[in-house]
């Protein structure tokens, strides 16, 4: 997927959207895109397909959610670092969701 798809996908316009109201930077926007693309890669799906398949909107019922959130977790974990600087990567991840309409639960510390 070249930068253009992904900057054009509905989602993907949503969570800009999303971005822009919370009074982000440019750049910290574009970190968080850049994240976004990284974990597409990751997963192999484009972010339209990734809310498209989280959900069943005919059944009003998640279908994926624990799919994404161990990709999630997986994907967060391949930085070196701190818990919490891996669990702020995936929440990246997570915000996409929200933006959309879509959640994936909270990564839980392993201490708890």
């Amino acid at each position: 997927m070249t930068q253009h798809e992904f900057a054009t996908c509905a989602t993907v316009q949503k969570y800009i959207a999303e971005l822009a109201g919370k009074g982000l930077t440019d750049a910290e926007q574009q970190e968080r895109l850049t994240i976004l693309a990284e974990f597409c890669t990751f997963v192999g799906r484009t972010p339209d397909q990734m809310v498209a398949e989280i959900f069943d909107v005919e059944t009003q019922k998640y279908r994926k959610r624990n799919f994404y959130s161990d990709r999630v977790k997986e994907f967060s974990a391949q930085i070196p670092g701190t818990w919490s600087a891996r669990t702020a990567r995936g929440n990246v991840i997570r915000s996409f969701f929200i933006a959309n309409g879509r959640r994936l639960p909270n990564e839980k510390p392993e201490w708890l």
